[in-house]
């Protein structure tokens, strides 16, 4: 995925995502991380493009974890138990 900003320079990335899997005490969860930077990477002084940026990715961050619904998956089973019987 790259960014665009109103500069033209397309070349790097605002948001980093990373998808961990097999954390302690989680083994069983999905957890993605979302990382973001809220500055331009280069800004026009009116002679020079400036670097703008710390890029510390760490201005917006959201964890995403995914968590199987109990009832889903129990309307799942019964419909899969119910395909099984017919004949």
């Amino acid at each position: 995925m790259q960014s665009e900003n109103d500069y033209g320079h397309g070349e790097e990335d605002h948001m980093v995502t990373y998808k961990m899997e097999g954390l302690p005490g989680r083994e069983e969860e999905s957890v993605w991380l979302i990382f973001m930077e809220d500055r331009p990477f280069v800004l026009y002084d009116g002679c020079n493009w400036v670097k703008a940026s710390d890029r510390d990715y760490n201005d917006f961050v959201v964890e995403i974890t995914a968590i199987p619904e109990p009832a889903t998956l129990c309307l799942f089973a019964i419909g899969t138990l119910l395909l099984r019987k017919r004949p």
